[in-house]
């Protein structure tokens, strides 16, 4: 008998990881980030997700996984920060040529409460948390700017026809700009919405209550609240479902600031560690 193709052993682990319809999430992780994919599993299952995938990007993440018991699939890649965003977008298309909608998280925005729900019940094409100021020429424009570190994407020709154009760009810039700069060329526009200011780096970023919508061409966008998705704290929302805080990039330096405000949840890791 043969060995299993590629895409046959990919397509039954993202059939066992679906978590509603087609949507599977996903996150990323290599061995710099160990403890942080450690606490965002441990996290995320007390917040409802026990079935997300993880894509190992070496195989010290890929013991984690396994000593953890949770699904995963490693697809190596040893190259640098921007080399990443192409890796990851290349596994993101690979997911959605198969007919499932990764709900990517970043591993250092925490679940409180199972946003899987509210993200997947939007009806649009692609689904994007809110950021901040990058890139600046989107935030000028719209207020606020797409988060590709919580994101929900569907395989509709739209989002396939997208991604195309966004990946050329991948060799200058990452994810998130690359992303918002090609919808800002496309053209889009958001839906008129009551927002009002948050202020950032002296700035104004501009929130919303609800859900904004907005549509270029065949592709449906929408951008979640932050207040249930917090880029930038809202501590009058006393139920966020994700917090995202804007933080230092090397593991122990944002530990150390999830520490400081409060996300680092020693207990729950203690309750999780081997007997």
């Amino acid at each position: 008998m043969s060995e299993p193709s590629f895409d046959a052993v990919l397509e039954r682990k993202l059939d066992r990881a679906r978590v509603r319809d087609n949507v599977v999430v996903c996150v990323f992780a290599n061995r710099d980030y160990r403890m942080l994919l450690r606490h965002w599993l441990v996290t995320a299952a007390h917040a409802g997700c026990r079935k997300p995938i993880v894509f190992c990007l070496d195989r010290e993440a890929k013991e984690l996984c396994q000593e953890a018991g949770v699904e995963h699939h490693l697809f190596p890649f040893t190259g640098d920060r921007l080399g990443f965003w192409r890796h990851r977008v290349a596994i993101l298309r690979k997911i959605l040529d198969l007919g499932y909608s990764p709900l990517v998280s970043d591993i250092d925005a925490i679940w409180l409460r199972d946003p899987v729900p509210y993200i997947a019940g939007q009806p649009q094409d692609a689904i994007f948390s809110p950021g901040s100021i990058f890139p600046e020429e989107a935030h000028s424009v719209w207020g606020n700017v797409l988060c590709a570190g919580l994101c929900l994407l569907r395989p509709t020709p739209a989002v396939l026809t997208f991604l195309d154009q966004v990946w050329p760009h991948l060799r200058t810039q990452d994810d998130q700009a690359a992303i918002n700069r090609q919808l800002l060329t496309l053209g889009l526009e958001f839906e008129p919405a009551d927002l009002y200011p948050m202020p950032f780096r002296g700035r104004d970023v501009l929130q919303s209550r609800d859900t904004r919508t907005g549509t270029v061409g065949d592709l449906s966008v929408a951008l979640l609240p932050n207040r249930l998705f917090q880029r930038l704290p809202e501590p009058g929302e006393p139920e966020p479902l994700v917090i995202h805080p804007v933080s230092p990039k090397v593991e122990d330096t944002k530990i150390a600031h999830f520490r400081e405000i409060g996300l680092w949840f020693e207990d729950l890791m203690s309750e999780a560690a081997p007997r």
